[in-house]
């Protein structure tokens, strides 16, 4: 079932009083929501009840939310053709493990060979050098990964960590454990009525 017919089905069935599994039998995946959410057991999904399956997608298992997190991130592609060894042009749990590996080998065996003063991080003039080689070609399998190693070293010192950072889903996960005032794991009418109003006030900034 495609979500626009999963849509005008549900559409047709608030219209009528009726459940979704009274317009069309429920997808197995609709099944295993309602199994796990649908705490009275009605048949269907309450506000609160969508609200706890938003907060829980937004609040993963830790390694749920490593994996995630992995998923969402992709090597640049001379990266994923040195690693992808199927032939999916994708990463599996042991490619991707194989390229971070190496990506992170490389990143030190860079600054360690730049370092010429060997202070242990890159001043403005090696950064400097180091970015001419990579106009010139160099680093090729590297890719766009070398801009972490070409700007600017961060506020928080470390020039590497962020690029697997999803600084945007983290902010708004804060938003929600910081307005979940009661700690039940879902929010209320007036604790969800606040977060949208800080996540309309937090794109707001975003747009400046």
């Amino acid at each position: 079932m495609n979500l626009f017919k999963t849509i005008l089905l549900a559409a047709i069935g608030l219209a009528l009083g009726l459940t979704v599994a009274e317009a069309e039998e429920k997808s197995e995946f609709q099944k295993k929501l309602l199994a796990k959410y649908d705490a009275n057991e009605d048949g269907r999904l309450s506000l609160a009840e969508r609200e706890k399956i938003r907060y829980d997608k937004l609040n993963p298992p830790k390694e749920e939310r490593r994996n995630s997190e992995r998923r969402r991130f992709r090597y640049p592609d001379p990266v994923i053709a040195k690693f992808d060894t199927d032939g999916d042009n994708e990463l599996d749990d042991s490619e991707f493990g194989e390229a971070r590996k190496w990506v992170d080998r490389r990143f030190k065996e860079i600054n360690e060979q730049y370092d010429i003063n060997k202070d242990g991080r890159l001043n403005n003039s090696e950064r400097a050098t180091i970015a001419k080689e990579v106009e010139a070609g160099k680093f090729k399998t590297m890719d766009w990964l070398m801009k972490y190693v070409t700007r600017p070293p961060s506020r928080r010192g470390d020039r590497y960590r962020d690029m697997r950072e999803e600084p945007r889903e983290k902010a708004r996960l804060e938003l929600f454990r910081k307005h979940d005032v009661d700690n039940d794991g879902r929010l209320n009418e007036a604790e969800l009525a606040k977060v949208r109003a800080a996540l309309e006030k937090y794109r707001a900034e975003q747009t400046k």
